[in-house]
């Protein structure tokens, strides 16, 4: 089908075709996870993105939430460290740790509904805290 139709079926009735919706039911879930806060450790937000439940060409895309900080590289494991301990506290059990030399990165998950977390700090970005929360289940 061409592009042009299908964007003008969108326009006319304001709302996308099922395989292009976007559900956003579960992103405040996410986003109020404490990993999720804006200010986390009191560190600078450089970038976010969040997008919903999505089944483009059929494939389910889960519900994400990301959120990027700048760090200084000398703290890297007093930083990664912290994030862990609020992870373990707001109840995120430990799923896979993998630090390896300098690189640094944990996952974690939760159930009802089946979550799963990331944290790392990576070699090729070693100012920045990356944290992924995402939701697993559809909604």
């Amino acid at each position: 089908m061409p592009r042009r139709p299908l964007l003008g079926i969108v326009a006319l009735t304001g709302c996308a075709p099922p395989f292009l919706s976007e559900d956003k039911s579960q992103l405040p879930m996410l986003r109020n996870d404490p990993l999720a806060a804006k200010n986390l450790l009191n560190l600078p937000l450089i970038e976010e993105h969040e997008k919903g439940f999505s089944r483009p060409l059929g494939k389910p895309s889960s519900a994400t939430v990301q959120r990027n900080f700048e760090i200084d590289p000398s703290k890297r494991k007093e930083i990664f460290a912290a994030a862990l301990d609020i992870a373990a506290s707001s109840g995120w059990s430990n799923y896979f740790s993998a630090p390896t030399g300098q690189q640094t990165f944990w996952q974690g998950r939760k159930s009802n509904p089946f979550r799963i977390c990331t944290v790392g700090i990576f070699d090729d970005h070693p100012t920045k805290l990356q944290i992924s929360l995402t939701a697993n289940e559809e909604p």
